[in-house]
């Protein structure tokens, strides 16, 4: 398995970073750069449609949305979830 986390300066991105250092999970950065005007690079947009960050590469998925990517680690890897003892 490997991870590929496309990370954005300045963006949530920093969230899935994190996640995956407290899951211990090895994984590679593809650093992206805002342009002038503060905005996402277009090129984004050949990596996934929307061109939104964060984008991560995993499992031959491509997911989006910090959200979305915390919730499919902590599901995927069973940590970091409350459990039943918890509630």
């Amino acid at each position: 398995m490997s991870i590929k986390v496309h990370h954005l300066n300045y963006s949530r991105s920093l969230r899935a970073l994190w996640l995956l250092e407290e899951l211990g999970l090895e994984y590679t950065i593809q650093s992206w750069k805002r342009d002038a005007n503060f905005r996402a690079p277009k090129e984004a947009t050949k990596v996934h449609p929307l061109g939104r960050f964060p984008i991560v590469e995993v499992d031959g998925r491509t997911l989006v949305e910090s959200g979305a990517v915390l919730e499919y680690f902590a599901d995927r890897e069973g940590k970091l979830r409350p459990t039943e003892e918890n509630e």
